[in-house]
């Protein structure tokens, strides 16, 4: 039996290193940008069907921000199709006019969610599970630090409880324009 589950764990061990590159896509960044690190957690809850609105809290590179969230979408039969905005509560200085503005960010993500209905009593339609997206920034949405943000792959891991409550934890690679 031990000999069993130690070939099927190597087995699992090959395949996802065989799988790894074709998984994980490399972000390629043009000349006047900068590859830069994106990680952070985010809590939000279902507020009526097909939106959420909750809080991020992330690192860009080393600088942290907090930000508010914004999903409009669905998860149907196992599958997530959400439009994120995330907006920031930092001061960026708009160089035309030297206006205040807040970092924000479009994202497109889809992914698969493993999700149960939940048991009487709780509200209907509600299920529990876990999820993983693939979130990539909409071209022309950014603004602030996330202005002419194009490239990028930030990939989610989430759970979802029986009472809307979403928890989720990323981390990514982003294009930022570089500050010269």
């Amino acid at each position: 039996m031990n000999n069993k589950l130690n070939v099927f764990c190597g087995v699992g061990l090959i395949v996802t290193t065989m799988l790894q590159p074709v998984l994980a896509q490399e972000v390629i960044c043009d000349d006047d940008e900068v590859l830069t690190p994106i990680a952070g957690k985010i809590f939000n809850n279902g507020v009526q069907p097909g939106t959420t609105l909750g809080t991020v809290h992330m690192k860009v590179d080393r600088k942290k921000m907090k930000c508010g969230i914004l999903g409009q979408g669905a998860a149907i039969n196992g599958s997530i199709n959400f439009i994120h905005t995330i907006v920031c509560d930092d001061h960026e200085i708009f160089p035309l006019t030297g206006d205040t503005i807040h970092s924000q960010l479009t994202l497109n993500t889809t992914g698969s969610i493993n999700d149960e209905s939940c048991p009487d009593g709780f509200p209907e339609g509600s299920t529990f599970g876990t999820f993983t997206e693939i979130s990539s920034p909409i071209p022309g949405t950014g603004r602030g630090i996330f202005t002419g943000l194009e490239p990028g792959e930030i990939n989610i891991e989430g759970s979802i409880n029986c009472l809307f409550a979403i928890d989720m934890s990323f981390s990514g690679d982003i294009c930022l324009k570089n500050q010269q």
